[in-house]
C-alpha cells in the first residue's frame, strides 16, 4: 500500500519522496519486468537456447513498443480531450454573447 502523506510538496525538496503516480508507475515497471522474467525463465524442453533467447529478446521488444504505443495513445486522447473542451467552451461563450447580443430568439 501506497503511502501519499510521506510526500510534501511544499517543501521543495528534491529529495524528498516522489508523488504516488510515479510510485504506482514504478511499482507497475517492476511487475511487468517479473513477469517478463518469468516468462523467459520457462523455456520449453527441446529448444536450442539461442533461439529461445532471441524469441524473449523479441517478446521484451514487443512489450516495450506496446506499452509506448499506449502511452502515447494516453497522452494524445488527453490532448485532445483538453482542445475539445476548450472548443466547446468557445462555442458556448459565442452562443452566450449571441443570445445577448440579439435576445434568445423567442
Amino acid at each position: 500500500m501506497l503511502d501519499s502523506s510521506a510526500y510534501d510538496s511544499k517543501s521543495g525538496n528534491p529529495f524528498s519522496d516522489r508523488p504516488p503516480t510515479s510510485r504506482r508507475n514504478e511499482e507497475a515497471q517492476r511487475a511487468l519486468d517479473a513477469a517478463v522474467a518469468e516468462l523467459d525463465s520457462n523455456a520449453p524442453e527441446n529448444f536450442d537456447d539461442s533461439v529461445w533467447e532471441r524469441l524473449c529478446n523479441y517478446r521484451r521488444a514487443k512489450i516495450e513498443m506496446e506499452v509506448n504505443v499506449s502511452s502515447v495513445r494516453f497522452s494524445s486522447n488527453a490532448s485532445f480531450n483538453a482542445r475539445f473542451s476548450e472548443v466547446v467552451l468557445e462555442e458556448v461563450d459565442f452562443q452566450s454573447a449571441a443570445k445577448l447580443s440579439f435576445g434568445d430568439g423567442e
